[in-house]
């Protein structure tokens, strides 16, 4: 049964409010940077349950990583099939680093071996219809990123694009770019905002992303479930950047759950005890 434009825009008008707002929770005796203060108010935020539920700290326990990739209309193809073959026999970067995080990986192929262009309404809905799949109630982060080839350039003008565009041009304008990876990010990324879960991508993709769902759900940036990259892991490769700072984030989440703000006993030894 095929999707239409209309459908989509009708289940994103069901979508849940986004979590209110709140100060800065305190999750331990000493000072975090900036950003990691940032990082830890926005999973506290969109974790919660319910506006009630001031006892639960941020988690990261069961994160997933959804990964997209589709023919960029470039050379590039034969690369993104080698970087697919590499995560599925454990030779890749992105692999170790979700087997440190406790991840589990998902890699989807979509039309490999077909160029870009533009696709029919029925084709771009259905791409983002399979998108949407990629949560469920097991999953407290959603890690997302293109295995595709191309000048990262072509992205950051996408997003100049859409910033341009009305809400009810959105869908369509995704149909012209012919990128059905793109489309599947889009799904996996509404899919997200719907069930309240945060979202760690790329800058590029975060940008490209954010943009979209803004006009979709004519809202801001600081009503999505985006975790910002911070400026400092930007020179690294597309699909290392959120699985860093992934690892960077559990790290804090286990202190938050872990962290005892009373100091240790310190038992001095005399040299009579020893």
């Amino acid at each position: 049964m095929s999707v239409t434009f209309s459908e989509l825009q009708m289940m994103l008008e069901s979508c849940p409010p986004a979590p209110v707002r709140q100060s800065s929770v305190a999750l331990f005796d000493f000072t975090l940077q900036a950003d990691e203060q940032v990082y830890m108010d926005h999973l506290y935020r969109w974790q919660r349950k319910t506006e009630k539920d001031t006892e639960q700290k941020p988690f990261l326990s069961h994160p997933r990583v959804a990964l997209y990739a589709s023919h960029a209309g470039n050379d590039s193809v034969v690369e993104t099939k080698k970087t697919i073959a590499h995560i599925a026999q454990g030779q890749h970067a992105v692999h170790r680093l979700a087997l440190s995080a406790n991840c589990d990986i998902r890699v989807y192929e979509m039309d490999m071996d077909r160029a870009p262009q533009a696709l029919s309404e029925t084709e771009a809905a259905h791409a983002i219809s399979y998108g949407l799949m990629a949560c469920d109630e097991t999953v407290d982060i959603l890690i997302l990123e293109t295995l595709s080839g191309g000048a990262d350039t072509w992205l950051d003008q996408q997003t100049t694009h859409i910033k341009q565009k009305q809400k009810n041009d959105i869908l369509p304008y995704l149909a012209q770019i012919g990128r059905v990876d793109l489309c599947a990010l889009v799904g996996a990324a509404l899919s997200a905002r719907m069930a309240c879960i945060p979202i760690l991508a790329g800058y590029r993709l975060t940008g490209f992303l954010s943009t979209v769902l803004e006009k979709l759900f004519s809202t801001n940036a600081n009503d999505l479930p985006f975790i910002t990259i911070d400026s400092s892991l930007h020179h690294f490769p597309n699909q290392l950047q959120p699985m860093i700072a992934l690892n960077h984030l559990q790290t804090l989440c286990r202190l938050a759950n872990f962290y005892q703000p009373k100091k240790p006993v310190l038992h001095q030894l005399s040299a009579k005890s020893v």
